[in-house]
């Protein structure tokens, strides 16, 4: 979950890809997405994620809460052009929209900006919120002369080994930026994300993803949504082009 630090209220969940095997050793998220066969796959594989965490979470959570996704690097060049068009095709077809979803960009090393800025844009277009994890307060500056950002994300060891006073903390208050503190793990990283100003939290001490699924279960059932005669239909008319 996502929690606003002052009440602790949640606002959101960040979507997590977990896998299972028959021994229980299934893979990473990383390796999941890193381990597929070309771009395309990569393509059909986040697709198909992202249609089941959207129908799931929003089955379940208030209407007013976010759901932050995480983009694996290798989509940002997988996907040459128009990031976000068929994701918002497929929110709009079952009444979801994009407003609510945050899209959350991968890290990039200094100077690589300008690969970031186009799909930044691209997912802005079709109303997603963008989240992002810069390397420094220089790097958000850059960003930020280009394109919008919603959320800062910054891990609670940076701010364990930089200390609280955190310069691209600062940077993202000046300009208003929601800031998340994510891997929070303790009553100390919640004090430090406090004491360095951040709006919300993230972390394994509010919650741990949910329990294995039972995969003998039907995903309609298992995801509680009960789509409607039309919604079904939508989503059949999409599949071919969102998960084929």
């Amino acid at each position: 979950p996502v929690l606003a630090l002052e009440g602790g209220a949640p606002v959101g969940a960040q979507a997590q890809v977990r896998t299972f095997a028959p021994d229980g050793a299934g893979l990473a998220p990383w390796a999941l997405f890193a381990n597929a066969a070309s771009g395309a796959d990569l393509v059909r594989l986040d697709r198909l994620a992202r249609a089941v965490h959207a129908l799931s979470f929003y089955a379940r959570a208030s209407t007013d809460r976010a759901l932050h996704l995480p983009v694996h690097p290798k989509l940002i060049d997988a996907v040459p052009e128009h990031h976000g068009a068929a994701f918002r095709r497929l929110l709009d077809a079952v009444g979801l929209g994009s407003a609510r979803v945050v899209i959350e960009l991968p890290g990039i090393a200094p100077g690589e900006e300008g690969r970031i800025v186009p799909v930044a844009a691209s997912y802005v277009r079709h109303g997603f919120g963008i989240a992002f994890r810069p390397v420094g307060r220089r790097q958000l500056e850059t960003l930020l002369a280009r394109t919008p950002l919603d959320t800062l994300r910054i891990d609670a060891d940076r701010l364990v080994r930089f200390g609280a006073v955190d310069a691209t903390l600062r940077a993202a208050h000046r300009r208003g930026i929601r800031t998340v503190v994510e891997g929070v793990r303790s009553a100390t990283d919640v004090a430090l994300a406090r004491e360095a100003g951040a709006t919300h939290v993230q972390g394994s001490v509010f919650g741990a993803p949910r329990a294995e699924p039972d995969l003998d279960t039907p995903l309609e059932a298992r995801v509680g949504v009960a789509l409607s005669a039309g919604e079904r239909s939508a989503v059949r008319r999409l599949r071919t082009q969102w998960v084929a």
